[in-house]
């Protein structure tokens, strides 16, 4: 049942390690029922329940990551931040736009999406990256979740003079990351098994002394969905502003989620001889379907984690660890108390660990081919800098365009990698 449902198979994979993988990754994420609603306030005004989006956060991330898990990958889907963020402020607060046509928007992106996946549009794409940025995508990645990590910890911290800068870490919350970090890769290099979730909890139970780890009630009952739920407004369906709305949302889902199989697939190994990436068509379109039922539900974008890095480098491989990071997010609608008194000093240590860890894919660039070599660079340095995958992945295409032009070695670049440079670059204008 589990080997035909999510490619289990005992004689290569261990239940244990996959459990413990997908607890890992899932806590990881948790902070994302707290984050997602905290967005969505300033829109309870407009008849936007916020306590409902709360339970509609939990029940979409348990249903696109159910979704992974039946196309047999150990990778987590959520509402994402950025998509919900633009959903918020840029179309309702800044552009004016009603709640509920934004949600119909996010509905057409979802179904548009699944069926340029049916197609095989979406996996043309994939096919048209050269490796070498593959490859600077995943390292890409690492130092972004790694910064991540550290500015969630309060390791670094705005600054006007500097623009990031070390925070205090003597005492509090950037403190007792510090101390997660150690105990992780202690715990790492003496390969103990579920090492990082060990490392989580005994840095959340240090935290109690320090005022870091807040112990609350246990248990709550979800709120109602139904102020949300199937809220569409399809009365400027036809619309130019619809039909940006969706074209911006394609845009940032498409190599959001791109960025984060990519690299997370290529640093983990789960790739084939030939660079390819196994099942891919049937991640992309789980991801097309969970944001379609999503937006359903009341969820701006659904995308792809790329906090389910975590889980993979605890060892995930296969669909049970999405399966159980699935089920977390259910029992987290009744149980969100608890999953939220562990701090982000307790799980940012992950994240740092985690992209320490995706460097390793560094050896494979060749630093001393240019024609290479800067245009991983760029892919690398702007996926932090900017924080956003999407804009490295953006920028590092165009790049490896432009280079090759300027050289006369026009005729190495695929057709298709021209098309996407010549959107990218029309993106940047237009959008």
């Amino acid at each position: 049942m589990i080997a035909s449902l999510f490619g289990f198979d005992s004689k290569q994979h261990r239940l244990q390690t996959e459990i413990l993988a997908g607890l890992t990754t899932f806590l990881t994420m948790v902070y994302v029922l707290a984050v997602i609603p905290s967005l969505f306030k300033p829109l309870a005004t407009q008849g936007m329940d916020n306590p409902a989006i709360f339970t509609v956060t939990a029940l979409t991330s348990a249903l696109g990551t159910f979704i992974m898990a039946l196309a047999k990958r150990p990778f987590a889907q959520a509402p994402g931040i950025g998509c919900a963020s633009f959903f918020v402020f840029t179309v309702c607060l800044s552009l004016g736009y009603d709640w509920r046509f934004a949600l119909t928007g996010v509905l057409v992106e979802g179904i548009i999406f699944i069926l340029i996946s049916l197609t095989g549009i979406r996996q043309k794409i994939v096919e048209a990256i050269p490796r070498v940025l593959r490859q600077a995508i995943s390292v890409g990645i690492g130092f972004f979740i790694a910064f991540l990590g550290l500015k969630n910890a309060g390791i670094v911290v705005p600054s006007d003079a500097t623009l990031i800068c070390l925070g205090d870490i003597t005492h509090g919350q950037a403190l007792l990351a510090i101390i997660g970090i150690i105990i992780m890769e202690v715990l790492l290099m003496k390969n103990v098994t579920g090492g990082i979730l060990i490392s989580i909890i005994i840095t959340t139970i240090i935290g109690i002394p320090m005022g870091v780890t807040h112990i609350h009630d246990f248990f709550c009952t979800p709120p109602s969905i139904a102020p949300i739920a199937m809220h569409f407004d399809f009365s400027k369906l036809m619309s130019v502003d619809m039909i940006i709305l969706v074209f911006t949302l394609l845009f940032m889902d498409l190599f959001d989620t791109l960025g984060t199989l990519v690299g997370v697939c290529e640093n983990a190994g789960m790739v084939n001889k030939d660079g390819s990436i196994p099942k891919l068509e049937t991640m992309l379109t789980a991801d097309a379907v969970a944001t379609t039922l999503g937006a359903c539900l009341g969820s701006s974008t659904t995308t792809t984690f790329v906090e389910s890095a975590s889980g993979v480098g605890a060892g995930g491989r296969t669909g049970v660890t999405s399966l159980f990071v699935s089920i977390c997010f259910l029992l987290s609608l009744f149980l969100s108390p608890f999953f939220l008194s562990i701090p982000s000093a307790a799980t940012a240590p992950v994240l740092v660990i985690v992209g320490y860890m995706m460097m390793k894919t560094m050896v494979h660039i060749d630093l001393n081919d240019k024609f290479n070599a800067f245009p991983a660079f760029i892919t690398i340095i702007v996926m932090p800098l900017t924080f956003s995958i999407s804009n490295g992945i953006l920028m590092g295409f165009i790049s490896y365009v432009s280079i090759r032009v300027i050289y006369g070695k026009y005729r190495e670049i695929s057709p298709m990698m021209y098309v996407l440079a010549v959107i990218f670059i029309l993106k940047f204008i237009l959008l």
